[in-house]
């Protein structure tokens, strides 16, 4: 009898937490998705005031399994500054078409005293320049988003840059874009002051991945598409985009910070390309079409 006892005492406990879950369950999980609906907010991309360039790199950039399409980043970022930096913030923010997004509040700083070694003849005010932030998609409607950081380490600098990273939101959820074939680029220029350089070219599974810089000299990088013109023996070409990216080590070679967004990258399906093959390089910049 006693045995018995303590089971129907197990078992209303059992039951009288169960409909207690039933009765809370839509709070609770309510109040997990306004948490990270909350993340964003909508804005208009065009009143973000800039005036110093911004600084950065993502170490890791994870889309999240899971109902709240998380996505979590880690990375450093920096605009230069002579001026006390305690109240820092860094920003994500989403560009898109006919809607833009930033989360509602400033990414994780935390220190990170490499990042101002590896950057002497930078003004880099202090180790204050790790960030790391978790955000869900839930809210964004459908389409297609360019990733910018707003970096504010004061009021009197602060900074927007364009990542280069695209994402895309539909009904299969959020993800990273990835770079389309698209039509062959007319009446491309001879360009004497096009430099360039494709530091890799490998096979990555059913992938040609490709890397490297290129700019125009005199004109800002910032401003610039980069796209791929593949060609095989027989004259049969395509084109293709490319994915643009902070190379700084590109800015300090030519001692000229309008290269520093020159960076590029692409992933071609192999089926596409024949053994024989070249590598035309064209960079669009004030609408031009320019390459060697």
């Amino acid at each position: 009898m006693k045995i018995e006892r303590i089971k129907l005492k197990a078992y209303a406990v059992f039951m009288l937490l169960f409909l207690l879950y039933l009765l809370f369950a839509d709070r609770i999980i309510l109040s997990k998705i306004n948490n990270y609906t909350s993340s964003l907010y909508t804005i208009d991309f065009d009143e973000i005031k800039s005036n110093t360039d911004a600084y950065y790199s993502f170490e890791k950039l994870e889309i999240l399994d899971g109902m709240f399409n998380q996505v979590y980043f880690v990375g450093w970022a920096y605009c230069e500054t002579t001026m006390d930096n305690s109240n820092k913030k860094v920003y994500l923010v989403f560009k898109g078409d006919g809607i833009d997004y930033i989360s509602d509040y400033s990414l994780a700083i935390n220190r990170r005293p490499d990042v101002q070694l590896a950057f002497p003849d930078k003004k880099v005010f202090n180790a204050r320049n790790h960030f790391t932030g978790e955000f869900s998609t839930i809210i964004m409607k459908n389409g297609s988003y360019d990733l910018y950081l707003y970096v504010e380490e004061n009021e009197f600098n602060y900074g927007l840059v364009n990542t280069g990273k695209k994402f895309v939101k539909d009904y299969r959820g959020f993800r990273k874009y990835e770079p389309q074939i698209i039509e062959n680029k007319p009446d491309i220029q001879i360009c004497d002051s096009m430099k360039y350089s494709i530091d890799s070219n490998k096979s990555e599974g059913e992938f040609l991945a490709i890397s490297g810089w290129a700019f125009i000299e005199g004109k800002e990088s910032k401003n610039q598409y980069i796209y791929l013109e593949i060609k095989d023996v027989d004259g049969n070409k395509f084109t293709m985009e490319t994915n643009q990216y902070q190379r700084l080590d590109v800015g300090t070679y030519f001692a000229d910070d309008r290269y520093n967004t020159s960076g590029f990258s692409t992933n071609i399906p192999l089926n596409l390309i024949s053994s024989d093959y070249t590598i035309r390089v064209i960079v669009e910049n004030d609408g031009v079409f320019a390459s060697e």
